[in-house]
């Protein structure tokens, strides 16, 4: 039987682990490391979730990581309904498969967003209370609360809540900011320097690879974050001297700069620019004994490499 390779020799052995949302940006990755450790991956796209056979395919997987979803909507709207069916529903639909098969382990994907959108004094704890602030963040809290309620001592289930995962490949906010980076272009955000937290997609995937076989998980709710926080200010500068340039930041006003981003329809990235979102993770490393194997600067190391290398081979 092939192993996961987890540092921990009395780990149980996984073989067969099956991940929703695999073609994703977080899932490539996560494919594509516990392929290399010699597992067998069983990628499950929408259509597989929501058809009768879903639990016939998971027969035999000891573990199921549940990453398929509807992100933050920046440039378009969907109905709550039919958010909520994605976020929601499929989760609901790939959970009764699991049981039904007798997948022992599941894991769910939700975000640090639950707890609300600008962190308090002291940053989010693992035991904060969630405070949702919108369709999304709604949508995972319900998931992560009927998760609980429906799986509660028949499934070993690990729910994570990540901030922004970064990393090559990534799409969004981040994304857009690192090709302007790449670029060494200007930008007026001299003055955001509130303390945001992130976790790079590498250990993202480690510490999914850890709780798929840890022994000690029963149920778990969890923050994960890397070590480090950075502010957007010093993130576009460190992405920037890494990419071998060195922009000028412009020092505009906050109230000028959200002024901007309202005008131009992007209301829902002032909080995310301006507001600081620092999480303090404790659980994996006390009750798992794990901790990022990779510092901010290597991941943004990583990332920066990676999209180089991406745009030379296009030419």
């Amino acid at each position: 039987m092939h192993s996961l390779g987890s540092p921990d020799a009395s780990s149980p052995r996984v073989s067969s682990i099956a991940i929703t949302g695999a073609s994703g940006f977080i899932g490539r990755h996560l494919c594509a490391t516990l392929s290399s450790l010699g597992n067998s991956v069983i990628s499950l796209g929408r259509q597989d979730i929501v058809s009768p056979d879903l639990a016939r395919k998971l027969e035999g997987v000891q573990a199921v990581v549940h990453l398929a979803a509807r992100a933050h909507i920046l440039r378009e709207s969907i109905p709550a309904e039919e958010l909520r069916g994605i976020n929601v529903g499929l989760v609901q639909m790939t959970a009764r498969a699991a049981r039904s098969a007798g997948v022992g382990r599941f894991v769910f994907l939700s975000s640090a967003g639950v707890l609300g959108l600008r962190s308090p004094p002291g940053g989010f704890h693992d035991h904060s209370s969630p405070s949702p602030y919108d369709l999304y963040t709604s949508s995972k809290l319900e998931a992560e609360e009927w998760l609980n309620a429906e799986l509660d001592g028949n499934t070993e289930l690990a729910i994570l809540r990540p901030p922004l995962v970064y990393g090559p490949g990534a799409r969004g906010n981040f994304m857009r900011l690192l090709r302007f980076a790449l670029k060494g272009v200007p930008l007026p955000i001299g003055k955001l320097r509130e303390p945001r937290s992130m976790i790079g997609v590498r250990n993202m995937v480690d510490l999914v690879r850890v709780l798929i076989t840890d022994p000690r998980l029963k149920c778990t709710t969890m923050l994960a974050a890397d070590r480090e926080m950075i502010s957007v200010c010093e993130l576009y500068r460190t992405v920037s001297r890494l990419a071998a340039h060195d922009p000028w930041l412009a020092s505009v006003p906050s109230s000028i700069l959200e002024w901007s981003l309202r005008l131009i329809g992007r209301k829902s990235d002032v909080a995310r620019l301006l507001d600081p979102f620092v999480l303090n993770p404790t659980i994996a490393e006390s009750q798992f004994g794990w901790s990022p194997p990779h510092s901010l600067e290597e991941e943004l190391q990583h990332t920066v490499s990676c999209e180089l290398n991406a745009l030379r081979q296009m030419g």
